[in-house]
C-alpha cells in the first residue's frame, strides 16, 4: 500500500517548546490518536517490508533499537517481522534498577535526555552488528548521529553497521546522500514536504487552558489483573521469545475476563508512555478473536501539545494525568471519548496517583468497565 500525506500526516503544536514547535502527528501510529492496532501493524508491516528488503537474508547479528516514547511499539514490530533472528530494545528516560548507561541527546525533545541499557548491547553487539534505528519520523536525522556516536566511541573495536527506519523522513536529498556515504541507509515509507509548519499552525485558536481538572474520585470502581513474567524492553529482548510473552499476556486477559463472548462493543486498550507495544498487541488479540467490536488503542505521552476544535486539528482535547511512574511528573492523554471497556495496561507498579486521575477522566467522558491490567516480572 502507497500511504499518502492524507493517510498519515498531521501537524499539530507542542505546548513550551521553543526548539522545534510543531509535532508531526501520525493517525495510524497508535500513540496519540486512538487508532485501529490492526491499521498499526499494516502500516509498520509496510516499512519492514522495505526495510529488510534492502538487506542480505544471512545477516547473522541485527539489532533494532526503537526510540521513546513514540516509536517503542513500531520497533518491535518492526523487529517481529524481520525475516531472521533479531535483538530488539528501545531508549528509554526511566530509570532501571541495576542498570547501567549510554547517554545521548534528543535536542529537539521537551525531555532532551535519552539513554540506552548498556548491559545488554555488551552481551549482543559482535563484528559487524547491523543496527537499524526505528523512528516515526526523522527531521534532521541530528538524534541517530548522536546515537551512533556514542555507540562507536563505547565500542570501537567493532565495526557496526546502521540503518534508519521511519515512517515519515524529513531529511533533504542532500543528508541522504552524506549518510548513504557513510554507509547508513534510509528506509521510510513518505518524504515530507518541508512546509512552513510555523505558519500553518498559527491559522489555528488553541485552548491553553483547556486541561480538566483532577480530584480524586471517593469511590473509583474497576476491575484488575496482575501478570507475571515480564520481558522488560528497555533492557533489551530478543524479539521472538518477546513475542511469546505478549502471546501469553494477550491470552491470559482474554480468558481471565471471559472476553469471547462480549460483541458490538466499542473497546481501548490504553497504554502507559513507553509501555506500549504489549497494549497494542492485546488490541490487536480482541480485533482477531472477538466478533463485531471496534477496538483501538493508543497512549499515554509525556509530549504536551495544545488542543484545538478545528476539525482540520488532530488534537481535540487534552487531559493532563499524573504520570503511573512518578508522582512529580505530568503526563497527557487526548481525544478520549467513551468506551464501553477500557483496558489500561501498565508494567508501573509504583504507587503514583497515575491510575487514579486517569480513572476520574475516563468516568468523565462515560467510559465504563474498566480494567487494569499490570505486568510485572514476579
Amino acid at each position: 500500500m502507497n500511504y499518502t500525506e492524507k493517510d498519515i500526516l498531521n501537524i499539530a503544536k507542542r505546548e513550551n517548546n521553543n526548539k522545534r514547535k510543531f509535532l508531526l502527528v501520525n493517525p495510524l501510529q497508535g500513540k496519540h490518536l486512538p487508532v485501529s492496532p490492526a491499521k498499526t501493524i499494516k502500516l509498520i508491516r509496510e516499512l519492514a517490508n522495505k526495510v529488510f528488503s534492502s538487506y542480505d537474508t544471512e545477516i547473522e547479528n541485527v539489532l533494532v533499537i526503537g526510540f521513546a516514547e513514540t516509536a517503542t511499539a513500531l520497533g518491535a514490530i518492526l523487529a517481529d517481522y524481520a525475516p531472521y533472528k533479531v535483538n530488539y530494545i528501545h531508549t528509554t528516560r526511566e530509570t532501571i534498577e541495576s542498570s547501567s548507561y549510554l547517554f545521548f541527546s534528543e535536542e529537539h525533545s521537551h525531555a532532551t535526555e535519552q539513554k540506552l541499557e548498556k548491559n545488554f548491547l555488551d552481551r549482543v553487539l559482535v563484528q559487524n552488528s547491523l543496527i537499524i534505528f526505528a523512528e516515526d519520523e526523522v527531521t534532521t536525522g541530528k538524534t541517530v548521529e548522536n546515537v551512533i556516536a556514542v555507540l562507536e566511541k563505547t565500542y570501537p573495536e567493532l565495526n557496526l553497521r546502521f540503518g534508519i527506519a521511519s515512517i515519515l523522513n524529513g531529511m533533504p536529498a542532500k543528508k541522504l546522500e552524506e549518510l548513504l556515504n557513510k554507509n547508513i541507509q534510509c528506509h521510510f515509507l513518505l518524504s515530507v514536504p518541508h512546509y512552513n509548519y510555523d505558519d500553518i499552525l498559527s491559522r489555528y485558536s488553541y485552548g491553553h487552558n483547556t486541561d480538566s481538572t483532577f480530584s480524586c474520585d471517593l469511590t473509583p470502581s474497576y476491575s484488575q489483573l496482575y501478570l507475571n513474567n515480564y520481558l522488560d524492553t528497555r533492557k533489551g529482548v530478543d524479539i521472538q521469545n518477546y513475542i511469546q510473552c505478549c502471546d501469553y499476556f494477550s491470552e491470559q486477559i482474554y480468558t481471565f475476563f471471559s472476553l469471547a463472548k462480549i460483541s458490538n462493543k466499542k473497546i481501548l486498550v490504553l497504554g502507559t508512555e513507553e509501555f506500549m507495544y504489549p497494549g497494542l498487541h492485546f488490541g490487536h488479540f480482541l480485533e482477531m478473536n472477538t466478533k463485531n467490536n471496534a477496538v483501538f488503542f493508543h497512549a499515554t505521552t509525556r509530549s504536551p501539545i495544545l488542543p484545538c476544535s478545528h476539525m482540520d486539528y488532530p488534537i481535540k482535547s487534552r487531559y493532563s494525568l499524573s504520570s503511573f511512574y512518578s508522582e512529580e511528573r505530568i503526563t497527557y492523554l487526548y481525544n478520549l471519548s467513551a468506551y464501553d471497556y477500557v483496558f489500561v495496561t501498565t508494567d508501573s507498579t509504583e504507587d503514583t496517583s497515575g491510575f487514579l486521575s486517569l480513572h476520574h477522566f475516563l468516568r468523565q467522558n462515560d467510559c465504563r468497565n474498566i480494567i487494569k491490567i499490570t505486568w510485572r516480572s514476579s
